[in-house]
């Protein structure tokens, strides 16, 4: 079992003067909320760059349903904090802990491993693996198999329960938060 070395942090809260692109980094769940309520972009004329309001205002959205909008988003970030540090992060098959450690031994004062997921731009992620000393601003640290792993705090809800193995010639990410989420690295 894997423990995490972060505190946990001040949640921020979600308001309407927020943009959808801001409101998408700190959960990106909230697209569920948007699509719920009847937002839109796509023959509105609206940015995801513009705040909540005017893009709920744009679709016709009354005040009161703008404010149920931050209620219900502000509930799924607290429920999501909670739950970031409940549980097992991520796995580690002994294969792919023997690999990692065969890796990172030969890389010269690298400490450990840090977790990436990088965006295409379209809502596509793909897991980046690189090596480091220490954890970096907005990381956090957590041990599993014997090796430490860094990985950005905006990225964990992403990642929680995700399992890596090794097969014949690459890393494999098995992701339960992702439907047929088997992808190589």
């Amino acid at each position: 079992m894997m423990k995490l070395f972060a505190k946990k942090q001040e949640t921020e809260k979600v308001t309407r003067e927020m943009s959808i692109v801001k409101i998408l980094s700190l959960f990106p769940l909230a697209r569920e909320v948007f699509k719920r309520n009847g937002i839109e972009f796509i023959g509105k004329n609206l940015s995801p760059l513009e705040s909540l309001e005017k893009v709920a205002k744009g679709n016709n959205l009354s005040d009161q349903q703008i404010q149920n909008i931050v209620k219900e988003i502000n509930q799924g970030i607290e429920e999501k904090g909670k739950a970031l540090f409940e549980g097992e992060l991520l796995k580690v098959t002994p294969l792919a802990s023997e690999k990692l450690k065969e890796i990172l031994e030969s890389k010269k004062g690298k400490k450990g491993i840090r977790l990436r997921l990088v965006s295409d731009g379209c809502a596509l992620y793909s897991y980046e693996m690189d090596f480091g000393t220490k954890k970096m601003e907005g990381e956090i640290l957590f041990k599993t198999s014997g090796m430490k792993f860094f990985i950005e705090k905006k990225t964990i809800g992403f990642i929680k329960g995700t399992e890596i193995d090794f097969i014949s010639d690459g890393f494999f990410f098995k992701n339960p938060n992702v439907k047929d989420s088997v992808s190589r690295k």
